[in-house]
């Protein structure tokens, strides 16, 4: 009887650890794969490195300057947009506060009327319907 249940548990440890067996090996291939992306990765920055080392120096300023007034441009543009969108904004929410304060006044005078009216000024009540 001990024979048998140690064979079943054999079988039913081989089971489970079955799936966990391709998973480590799915794993392993997903590591692979990313260090394979890795490697090509830095490949162009290998061969920026080489083209930098058969610059002159004078040219390797060059080329530096001209990144750096790349980024300088771009970062101008988005300054740019970032304040025509500020400003834009500015602009909506000074017509929502003019909106709000025509629509308070209004509920003001209504309610002025609607007192008036109710104290016996009947030029300020509304129409009869």
């Amino acid at each position: 009887m001990k024979t048998t249940s140690f064979v079943a548990a054999a079988a039913l440890t081989a089971l489970c650890l079955a799936p966990a067996g391709a998973a480590i090996a799915q794993d392993a291939d997903a590591a692979e794969k990313a260090a394979e992306a890795t490697a090509e990765e830095a490949a162009p920055a290998a061969t920026e490195e080489a083209a930098d080392a058969e610059m002159t120096p004078e040219e390797q300023r060059a080329a530096l300057n001209a990144e750096q007034a790349r980024i300088a441009a771009e970062q101008v543009a988005q300054n740019e947009a970032s304040t025509a969108a500020e400003a834009e904004y500015k602009a909506k929410m000074e017509a929502y506060a003019a909106e709000r304060a025509a629509y308070e006044k209004a509920v003001a005078d209504w309610k002025a009327n609607v007192a008036a009216c109710q104290a016996g000024d009947r030029s300020r009540c509304g129409p009869v319907q």
